[in-house]
């Protein structure tokens, strides 16, 4: 879109936002006016030479001005009201703007679909969307069906391996897994702890594994393989709109341990496909969740189970087909308020 812009202005903008940021500590804005501009006329001049039954994406903000009649339908994990409420990033100017901008796509949206009861909440509460515009159901594993496999886990093992998929640190709460490892080898049970998405420096207790481009096959199988030789997800997440990594756990039959922050009450099924501690809970929490598996094992293997069942029913792509088909019917007969 940018090519549309002129450049000297867009490099301004930039030294602004960077400025705003060193200052502040927070983000200036996300979605300029201009690029959302530009890209509704690029939108309409698409619309104007082809038929299409519906317009579909997951950047509602950049929808602000859509005028077209073509039905749209917009995919969102969070809100920035409700990751601003968790995970506050934006100043006073840049939450204004997103906020005037979300409303305006979201009053323009036939259907909105969201990947939490959490995310719809919100939505309800702060942006007044009535109920029966909004669809969510928890977000499927993004890796192809054809390599997910479940697989046959024991708990009682002599070490306890851990992983953690991540690209933050510290909003991922890696720093937490570590202290639940050390933790954990601390009292006796010997536990490793794999970090994917990072790297660091190794350990007999840690290791780092840097991330995997699961658009290479070969990567991808050995990403998938991190899950399957793992006993468990750990995912304390201080803030997660919706959490994909438990959904690709899940497909390997591998349960979750997290904490209710943003949507991951939806993506982790407490007690089915894992478990799910209060909202930023410490690292003393998992452990003893941890402690209370291992002194379980047929919990676990239910737990592992019930993860790839779950995997199963909805949180994979072609389990969702006939509910993405109502909501697209849904969109085109929806007449506004």
């Amino acid at each position: 879109m940018l090519q549309y812009s002129d450049k000297y202005n867009y490099k301004i903008f930039a030294s602004i936002k960077r400025f705003y940021r060193k200052i502040t500590g927070k983000k200036l804005y996300k979605y300029g006016l201009i690029d959302s501009w530009i890209l509704s006329r690029e939108i309409e001049n698409v619309l104007k030479s082809n038929q299409y039954d519906f317009v579909f994406t997951a950047y509602p903000n950049a929808m602000c001005f859509y005028k077209n009649k073509v039905p749209l339908i917009l995919v969102t994990d969070t809100t920035f009201i409700g990751q601003q409420i968790q995970w506050p990033l934006y100043g006073t100017i840049g939450m204004q703007l997103s906020v005037w901008q979300e409303l305006r796509a979201f009053k323009k949206g036939n259907r909105i679909i969201t990947f939490s009861k959490w995310s719809k909440e919100i939505l309800k509460k702060y942006y007044m969307i009535e109920a029966k515009k909004i669809d969510f159901f928890p977000i499927p594993a993004a890796i192809p069906e054809k390599f997910s496999k479940s697989t046959s886990n024991t708990i009682n093992v002599k070490t306890l391996k851990l992983l953690i998929v991540a690209r933050e640190f510290y909003r991922k709460g890696v720093d937490i897994a570590i202290e639940v490892v050390k933790h954990l080898n601390a009292i006796g049970k010997e536990t490793k702890l794999v970090i994917c998405g990072l790297t660091g420096r190794n350990n007999s207790q840690i290791e780092f594994i840097g991330p995997f481009d699961k658009g290479n096959d070969l990567e991808l199988k050995q990403y998938i393989s991190t899950y399957k030789n793992a006993h468990l997800l750990i995912h304390p997440a201080r803030f997660e709109a919706a959490g994909i990594t438990p959904s690709e756990a899940a497909a390997c039959g591998i349960p979750t341990i997290t904490n209710n922050v943003g949507g991951l009450g939806t993506t982790v099924q407490h007690g089915v496909s894992g478990i799910v501690l209060p909202a930023k809970s410490d690292s003393s929490a998992y452990v003893r969740e941890i402690l209370k598996l291992i002194k379980n094992p047929y919990r676990y293997t239910k737990l592992c189970q019930n993860s790839r069942k779950r995997y199963e029913k909805e949180l994979k792509w072609s389990s969702q087909i006939g509910n993405v088909k109502g909501i697209l019917q849904s969109a085109k007969n929806y007449s506004g308020t």
